[in-house]
């Protein structure tokens, strides 16, 4: 009896440690899932992103219009359907006309300088008034499309302050030269795990780029095949060069790779614990049914029927599966706050996973229960009673 109860205990601690595993990695895969799901707002596949740097350029070069043109001969080759530039700069959030807010007031909002078709080349989604048009150039209104991060972000710091668009977004600027929020947009993720950043797009006409630009190419092919005609292009300029090309979709993947390594980890372990979980509850199970051989043979013998004796075993495992169960959720509840850093979406006391992963891990103990059990109800009574 002391021997079977250390082993039901082992088989106890061996559920517990699986269930912990597997839910460990029902967690990471659903934090995986969500961060796949970000990018629902825009649209990453065939698009090709470099950078442009164009620092050596001469100093009475027009930057602007260096863009335009570059942009022009890529849009003529073949399979591309658009391409656009970027340049990035970061100004602190402000709503200019409304006082600084108590609150958040290191909130800093990225202020990219933008082509025309630079919303259709990354796919993102207009949600209410316009994007940028070509009459947005020099001498006309500064304007700026913010995206739906600002526009949350403005509605908690001016509750009360009406709509965003109409608004001027303060910078460093003179008053007047103050950009004007005509539009909202889709959230752009640079990294899927993380909050989308608070973003305004002013048009590359009114604020030329400098420093390092972004060059998105959307293409109907496979984006790399444009790397070496863009580079031969963009070559044909002195003091301009070509950095890094990349498909948008492998600098997304790129940035979750780490998680997709932790989320794999957990996955790997976790199928290790369930196997060990399954051999050891049929090991148990089964070693109990050779040891009560003469037994079961003989309450067969006496008439007890084959489903008592099924049920019997079968009891067995699931007491054991219910307690491995039971213990594992304790331990994962236990250790969830050194989850919480590894998910996102995700909170490290997900129900649905927990409940998914103990059905799994009962149904799998009571699979491996069911080999001894089957195994009883056979057991012949006269060669049982005659079994040393």
């Amino acid at each position: 009896m002391y021997k079977f109860r250390l082993h039901g205990l082992l088989v106890v601690g061996e559920l517990a440690l699986a269930l912990v595993l597997a839910c460990g990695a029902g967690l990471m895969l659903k934090s995986l899932w969500v961060i796949r799901s970000q990018t629902a707002a825009f649209a990453p596949e065939r698009v090709l992103t470099t950078s442009i740097n164009h620092r050596q350029m001469p100093e009475a070069s027009d930057h602007a219009s260096y863009f335009d043109d570059l942009i022009s001969k890529i849009e003529v080759l073949p399979n591309v359907a658009t391409a656009a530039a970027a340049g990035c700069g970061s100004v602190p959030f402000r709503i200019a006309g409304l006082p600084e807010p108590s609150s958040d007031p290191g909130v800093n909002l990225h202020l990219p300088c933008v082509s025309l078709h630079y919303a259709q080349a990354l796919g993102l989604r207009l949600v209410s008034g316009r994007w940028l048009a070509d009459g947005d150039g020099q001498g006309s209104l500064p304007v700026a499309v913010v995206n739906e991060a600002t526009a949350r972000i403005y509605s908690r710091l001016y509750p009360d302050s009406g709509p965003l668009i109409g608004k001027k977004i303060w910078t460093d600027a003179t008053p007047s030269e103050f950009p004007t929020v005509v539009g909202v947009v889709s959230d752009f993720r640079w990294r899927p795990d993380t909050d989308p950043e608070p973003a305004a797009f002013v048009p590359a006409a009114q604020s030329p780029f400098r420093g390092l630009a972004t060059l998105f190419v959307r293409t109907s092919s496979d984006p790399t095949d444009l790397a070496d005609p863009i580079r031969k292009i963009v070559g044909r300029t002195p003091g301009v060069s070509m950095l890094r090309p990349q498909t948008l979709e492998d600098q997304l993947s790129g940035a979750i790779a780490p998680r997709r390594f932790q989320a794999a980890l957990f996955v790997a372990f976790a199928a290790l614990g369930l196997v060990l979980a399954v051999v050891g509850t049929y090991g148990v199970l089964s070693y109990s049914v050779t040891q009560r051989t003469r037994e079961i043979g003989l309450r067969m013998a006496l008439g007890a029927m084959e489903s008592n004796v099924l049920r019997e075993v079968l009891n067995r495992g699931m007491k054991l599966a219910l307690a491995g169960v039971a213990s594992g959720i304790i331990g994962s509840a236990a250790l969830a706050h050194l989850m919480r850093s590894l998910l996102y979406g995700v909170e490290p006391t997900d129900l649905w996973t927990y409940c998914i992963v103990a059905l799994l891990l009962i149904s799998v103990a009571m699979s491996a229960a069911y080999v001894p059990a089957r195994r009883a109800t056979r057991i012949d009574p006269m060669r049982a009673l005659r079994y040393e």
